[in-house]
């Protein structure tokens, strides 16, 4: 701060769209014990160029570091016209919700199926709304078996696609430490199961369809797709849960529903 000589009592980071922000605009605290520390910053505005400096204050004053500037990104529509948040995450650009599409990108239909044994039955794409309900789609999006992911037609908005289990590990390895929990929401997760976001995935508790047992752990587990096989009738996915740190990884039938997240090109 302004002297060394007295404790610091406020420290964090102001940021705004001109140079040089400082703490009579918009700032953003840390813990006032932490030497090094961090801050999510949230509801920038997208395709924003922002200022960013940190500061401490203590009684002699706020003193600031160097500014530094970055780009907000653009959001993402898909075919239908639904608008998702987009974060970067390491080389990675990422949708920061689940998909919610009901079409392909070449504009055909992707099948709502909600009678249990025809979804057991099939091997071409479908999706359904957890307990076939749309009430829970504004949250946690649309669960699409994995016939939906490898279809050629892409399930993805044009320039994204659903990820390899390969590209999910890069993910994981970037985040490091504790991978589960920063992927998790901040809110949604029963049981304290909430993360803290510090990726910006804002990982959402969608639960799954399985065809034996049909929906279930909605607001307790989250499942996302991979494009990889596995086998025959199985394929790869990452999974978070409630009180997890972890991300998991595992292999499911491929007539399971699942949550999907589109990566750019």
């Amino acid at each position: 701060a302004a002297s060394g000589e007295t404790a610091i009592t406020a420290r964090g980071f102001c940021y705004a769209i001109t140079p040089n922000p400082t703490v009579s605009g918009t700032c953003t605290a840390a813990a006032n014990d932490q030497q090094t520390f961090s801050v999510l910053v949230s509801g920038l505005f997208a395709n924003n160029v922002y200022y960013m400096r940190a500061f401490a204050t203590n009684s002699a004053g706020t003193a600031y570091g160097s500014h530094v500037t970055f780009r907000t990104l653009d959001t993402l529509t898909d075919i239908d016209g639904n608008v998702y948040p987009i974060v970067q995450i390491g080389t990675q650009v990422w949708m920061a919700a689940n998909l919610r599409t009901t079409r392909y990108r070449n504009n055909s239909n992707i099948d709502n199926v909600t009678n249990a044994t025809t979804w057991s039955g099939l091997t071409t794409g479908a999706w359904a709304h957890y307990d076939n309900n749309s009430a829970n789609e504004t949250v946690y999006g649309k669960l699409y078996n994995w016939y939906a992911v490898a279809d050629r037609r892409n399930v993805c908005p044009t320039g994204w696609y659903v990820p390899s289990d390969a590209e999910w590990t890069i993910l994981s390895n970037f985040i490091g430490t504790d991978v589960g929990f920063k992927m998790k929401s901040t809110t949604g997760w029963v049981n304290n199961g909430n993360g803290s976001n510090a990726s910006g995935f804002n990982g959402l508790p969608g639960g799954y369809r399985y065809p034996d047992d049909e929906f279930n752990a909605v607001g307790r587990d989250g499942y996302f797709w991979s494009s990889s096989e596995a086998s025959s009738g199985v394929a790869r996915n990452r999974g978070l849960g409630g009180g997890v740190r972890a991300l998991g990884r595992g292999s499911h039938y491929k007539s399971d529903g699942f949550s999907v997240r589109c990566v750019r090109d």
